[in-house]
C-alpha cells in the first residue's frame, strides 16, 4: 500500500486526536489531514492546534459516506453503544473498499482488551495472539475484532 495522501482524523480536538493533529504538524504532513469535528466550535478549536483542513459532522454515523473521499480514516470516536460502534467501523471499512482500498484505524483511550490469556491465565505481552485475550470490556469486544479482520 502506498504511503496515504488523504487522511480523515475524527475526533481532533480529543485527547487522542488532538495529540495525532500536532504529530503531522511536527511531521510536515499537516496538509494531508482532513480533521473532523461535530461543530463550529470544535472546527475552531482543530484549527487552533494547527489543522489546515477541518469538516464538521454533527452525527459520526455519516462517517462511512465521508470516509470514501480518503486514502485512510483515523477514527478516535464512538457513536455510543457498542451495536452503534461495530455498525460504524463495518460500514467506514466497507466504504474504503468500495474506492479501492484504504486503510482503517481504530484508536481508543479506554482500555478494551484484559492483560490476561483466556485458556490459562497468564499474563499478556506484546506479542499475544488476540484470539488469546480475555476482553476487559465485553461488549466492545466485537468492534475491536471487526478492526483487526478488517485488515486480515
Amino acid at each position: 500500500m502506498a504511503e496515504p495522501q488523504r487522511i480523515l482524523l475524527t475526533g481532533a480536538t480529543g485527547y487522542i486526536g488532538a495529540a495525532t493533529v500536532g504529530a503531522f504538524r511536527a511531521a510536515g504532513l499537516v496538509d494531508r489531514l482532513t480533521c473532523v469535528v461535530r461543530n463550529a466550535q470544535r472546527a475552531a478549536e482543530a484549527v487552533e492546534l494547527g489543522a489546515t483542513r477541518v469538516a464538521v459532522l454533527e452525527d459520526i454515523m455519516a462517517l462511512p459516506t465521508l470516509a470514501a473521499e480518503f486514502d485512510c480514516v483515523i477514527n478516535t470516536v464512538s457513536p455510543g453503544g457498542y451495536d452503534r460502534e461495530l455498525a460504524n467501523i463495518t460500514e467506514t471499512v466497507e466504504a474504503l473498499r468500495a474506492q479501492g482500498g484504504g486503510a482503517y484505524v481504530h484508536l481508543s483511550g479506554t482500555m478494551c482488551v484484559g492483560s490476561t490469556h483466556g485458556h490459562d491465565g497468564a499474563e499478556a505481552g506484546e506479542f499475544t495472539d488476540w484470539a488469546d485475550l480475555v476482553p476487559f470490556n465485553p461488549g466492545r469486544h466485537p468492534a475491536e475484532q471487526a478492526c483487526v479482520a478488517a485488515h486480515g
